[in-house]
């Protein structure tokens, strides 16, 4: 569980993934589960906010299962590069995600095998 957090001025660019956002969820070759981001701010992000990312190395991605976002308020992002997001979801992600009482204005998710409830 992360709890009572502030992030600000994070993120940054990565030459094997290119950008990565302030918080980073990924499910390269193993599953995670039973994450919980409760009263989180992240603000001033140079990429995306928060990503749940995966790339298929060697056949093998994970799920995201059992995973909550509670009040959690995402501004600002995206600041040295265009195009990003709040949360972005990437293609080859699977699994699922619940957001409650939060604030995410710019959710992206590119991934046919991952849900959002709200």
């Amino acid at each position: 569980m992360i709890r009572d957090c502030y992030i600000t001025n994070s993120g940054g660019f990565d030459h094997e993934w290119d950008w990565r956002a302030a918080v980073e969820i990924c499910l390269d070759k193993r599953s995670i589960s039973g994450i919980e981001l409760d009263n989180l701010t992240i603000e001033n992000s140079l990429s995306n906010g928060l990503s749940v990312v995966a790339k298929n190395t060697d056949g093998k991605i994970g799920a995201l299962t059992d995973a909550v976002l509670q009040n959690v308020k995402i501004t600002t992002y995206g600041i040295a590069v265009k195009g990003k997001h709040g949360l972005f979801i990437s293609g080859e992600a699977h699994g699922a995600l619940a957001i409650r009482e939060s604030e995410i204005s710019d959710i992206r998710n590119e991934s046919g095998s991952f849900t959002i409830s709200r």
